[in-house]
């Protein structure tokens, strides 16, 4: 009886195994490159597939010998199992899954594990390797549940005891807690509080949780007070109070509850605070006003929503806020103070808020009494107003400001606000006659020193190029150092340049770059120099400077272009090795640093845990944590940077390697190893990038390098404008390409968030900019940026210029120009690093 219903449950198991895509996911492995002799081809199930994909054997033929080479493998295993003595006989009727578990019981460990292979793997996985537990996380992480808890009960019955065991346990319990089944997620925890020690707060924290769904509010209070007491410095200490407060809710303590939030709040915002608990502040004093609320303190509850809407407008719940505030006191009485309203509105400003902002303040005009309006508010509206473009508004409430005041010390920034509005306008004469107006009241302030600049600004684009020199001059003999110093300096140059005057030029470059090698116009100026040398047919002094301008500034925009011209001129230049610097001194080189964490570091230790589970922004957050605990020299910076990489936060590691590499200065950076600069530009979701550059023939390097400068390949990335993802696509762009090209039937804004989806529509759109403006990546990153009616304008604006580096040079919109040099550079980095030589990706980086 035993043994036929274990062979009916074996067929019903292959045949399931078949349903739930056996031998499709057998194709899948192949088609990916690996190889059938791999072990896992040669394990029951997966053999049998090879050999019917192969064309030896029928489909019916393979399904017949699984379950034929499986009821072989049962029958000896029983029949061992019938010569031990004390043999428990098994009730016929049991489910294939309860007839598991009551085999396991009673088999040594070595026959309970060939059963569990035979009757409870997933489909296709007849043992498990290392790639199982890979496999379930990224089923979890694409919230395909029920096949992530088949890898990992694969895990835990073939591997129990292993790091990867616990791993999947914990996991498995975060599944149930999703699914809401809460008694699975809680015995799974529970398991996990004695086996998993390295991430006790976090499993502690999830039992309180599920304790609190299934009502067991004492038992989740025990938790979460378990949590703040053990682990003081936790970083979930914020949502740990939170939860207490829930649950002392629940248990009718209201004002226990409110007590505990009140105490959490003084812990977080007493200095020195820490930044990681900041964020929580508005969420806890949302929630304690609610409790406040819920208890029928409604003043209590108003004050504390007041406040959150003074200082917080741009929180997730503003709109929640509002509401209660106008649930309780309909006229949002008393008004806001002037101090108030300028308070909430920099901080919608902040957020780019612009018109809310602008509405608000008109309305407290309006409404207040208060005449005329204060001198904070108006140059606040006038921001709000040029944000929104309407800067004849803008100038409006500013010349107000400045007649009612001229003795005011805020009255020449309203000049130089004034001003910058004119110039946008193209209107340069009015411009100019502001900028006037501060140098004749104060030249030597900071609005005299930008309105200088600007004012030679404007007479260049006069065409009155000595008036702009005399300006700038000025400004470069100042004593005291300002922002447009190296600036002022370098156009003059640019004036002789682009009127025929390379000798003049060439001086002026020089002297530049001579007075101050390790500015931030260096390479610039050494740039120029060296095309004001070929203007002057100095060929071979003109190339001895690009050359020494690659070799002394290699990882800059200018740096790299001379490259470019070198290579130009002599397909066989021979590259300096700029990118094969030594390594690091061996005290700067690997764990072996003092200054770095220990592998016993909590922080370290959770981090690890949390990015090998999937759970990134736990991995983030924990990172962030220990991240004070790390000395920023070389080697920490990398270390920090490739742990942020290991997580997937990859703006965190190029924060930290940015900052190392402005510290060592432009002209220092040529000694950074080649693993900082793999690190600073890694590759990042290379399958998709060169599949879709492949298909709309553009070059994946360049791809990277938008990517880059667009995202720093953060997926979830999403600008102040509304633009998402990896290539920073706006909605409307997005949809149009996804509904014409693509042939998609639906879009939503938050598709753009897939990294799939984002790269082939960004690179779909690439591909359209090429076709129309052709394969000039500066032509297509000057419309990618600003728009293709914009490079119309200034296509037929410089319409007599034909060398490109003056074009670019000429570009008005500072952002634009910037941007265009950044995804340049990267563009050139990325081809040093990772290209064969023939643009394409080095075999051995093919992987990130």
């Amino acid at each position: 009886g035993d043994r036929k219903q274990i062979y009916a449950n074996i067929d019903q198991r292959v045949d399931g195994m078949m349903r739930m895509g056996l031998l499709e996911e057998t194709k899948t492995l192949l088609a990916r490159g690996y190889s059938k002799d791999l072990k896992p081809f040669k394990s029951l199930g997966y053999s049998q597939m090879v050999n019917h994909l192969e064309g030896n054997i029928s489909l019916e033929r393979a399904v017949y010998e699984i379950k034929r080479d499986t009821r072989h493998y049962a029958k000896r295993q029983i029949t061992w199992f019938k010569r031990v003595s004390d043999a428990v006989s098994l009730p016929i009727g049991e489910t294939p899954a309860r007839l598991v578990d009551r085999v396991l019981s009673f088999l040594p460990t070595l026959a309970g594990w060939a059963l569990c292979a035979v009757l409870a793997l997933p489909p296709g996985a007849a043992l498990a390797h290392p790639s199982t537990y890979e496999d379930g996380v990224k089923f979890f992480e694409k919230g395909d549940y029920p096949k992530a808890i088949q890898h990992f009960e694969v895990v835990r019955r073939s591997m129990p005891g292993s790091l990867e065991a616990r791993r999947a346990l914990y996991l498995a319990g975060k599944i149930h807690a999703v699914l809401g089944e809460d008694r699975l997620a809680e015995e799974s925890f529970a398991s996990a509080l004695a086996e998993y020690p390295e991430i006790e707060d976090y499993i502690r924290f999830d039992l309180a949780k599920v304790y609190f769904n299934l009502g067991e509010y004492g038992r989740s209070l025990e938790q979460a007070s378990l949590l703040l007491e053990k682990f003081p410095g936790a970083r979930l200490l914020p949502k740990a109070e939170l939860l207490r407060a829930e649950v002392l809710v629940k248990q009718g303590k209201t004002g226990e509850a409110v007590r505990v939030l009140e105490q959490a709040l003084r812990n977080f915002s007493s200095e020195p605070r820490d930044p990681d608990f900041v964020p929580y502040i508005p969420e806890i004093k949302f929630k304690m006003g609610d409790l406040l609320e819920t208890a029928g303190r409604l003043k209590d509850a108003y004050a504390v929503y007041r406040e959150l809407y003074v200082r917080f407008p741009a929180m997730p719940s503003a709109g929640k806020i509002e509401a209660r505030l106008q649930a309780i006191k309909p006229d949002l009485s008393p008004p806001l103070s002037p101090e108030e309203l300028a308070e909430r509105v920099q901080k919608l400003l902040a957020d780019v808020q612009y018109r809310r902002a602008a509405d608000e303040i008109n309305r407290f005009a309006r409404t207040s009494g208060t005449a005329p309006l204060p001198d904070n508010l108006r140059f606040y509206l006038a921001s709000a107003y040029a944000g929104l473009r309407e800067r004849e508004a803008a100038n409006k409430v500013l010349l107000s400001f400045a007649g009612a005041h001229p003795r005011h010390p805020r009255v020449l920034e309203a000049y130089y606000l004034i001003a910058r509005n004119y110039w946008n306008l193209d209107d340069a004469a009015r411009a100019a006659a502001y900028f006037k107006k501060v140098l004749a009241a104060g030249p030597r302030t900071e609005w005299g020193v930008k309105s200088r600049f600007y004012l030679g600004k404007v007479y260049e684009s006069e065409g009155k190029p000595d008036l702009a020199i005399k300006q700038y001059a000025f400004l470069t003999d100042f004593q005291e150092e300002h922002e447009f110093k190296e600036t002022a300096a370098w156009r003059p140059g640019w004036i002789h340049y682009r009127q025929g005057d390379y000798e003049k030029s060439f001086a002026r470059f020089k002297s530049n770059w001579e007075q101050n090698p390790n500015g931030q116009l260096a390479d610039l100026n050494l740039f120029w120099m060296a095309k004001s040398e070929e203007k002057l047919g100095r060929g071979e002094e003109a190339e001895r400077t690009f050359l020494d301008l690659y070799k002394t500034y290699p990882f800059t925009y200018h740096g790299l272009r001379a490259k470019e011209k070198l290579l130009a001129r002599d397909p066989g230049f021979e590259d300096v090795p700029a990118l094969k610097s030594s390594p690091p001194p061996m005290e700067e080189n690997g764990r072996a640093d003092p200054d770095l964490p220990r592998e016993e570091t909590p922080h370290y230790l959770k981090a690890r845990e949390m990015t090998a589970m999937g759970l990134k922004e736990n991995a983030r957050l924990e990172i962030h944590r220990m991240e004070k605990e790390v000395r920023k020299n070389l080697s920490g910076s990398l270390w920090l940077a490739d742990q942020y990489h290991r997580a997937e936060a990859y703006s965190e590691s190029f924060r930290i390697l940015d900052l190392y590499r402005n510290f060592k200065t432009k002209k220092n950076q040529k000694e950074l190893p080649v693993r900082f600069w793999k690190s600073l530009y890694p590759l990042v979701y290379p399958e998709v990038i060169q599949m879709s550059s492949r298909n709309h023939k553009i070059d994946p390097f360049l791809v990277k390098g938008l990517i880059q400068q667009e995202s720093m390949f953060e997926a979830r990335s999403l600008s102040r404008a509304g633009a998402r993802g990896l290539m920073q696509l706006m909605p409307e762009t997005g949809k149009r390409i996804a509904l014409s090209h693509e042939g998609e039937k639906e879009f939503a804004a938050d598709f753009l968030y897939n990294p799939e989806t984002n790269v082939k529509l960004g690179v779909k759109y690439l591909g359209e900019l090429a076709a129309r403006f052709g394969d000039d990546p500066v032509n297509i990153l000057i419309c990618y940026n600003a728009g293709p009616d914009v490079l119309k304008k200034w296509r037929d604006r410089f319409r007599d210029l034909n060398d490109p580096d003056e074009f670019l040079e000429s570009i008005p919109y500072q952002e634009t120009r910037v941007y265009v040099k950044s995804v340049m550079r990267n563009y050139w980095i990325y081809k040093n690093l990772y290209s064969d030589g023939l643009g394409r990706l080095n075999p051995g980086d093919i992987l990130p």
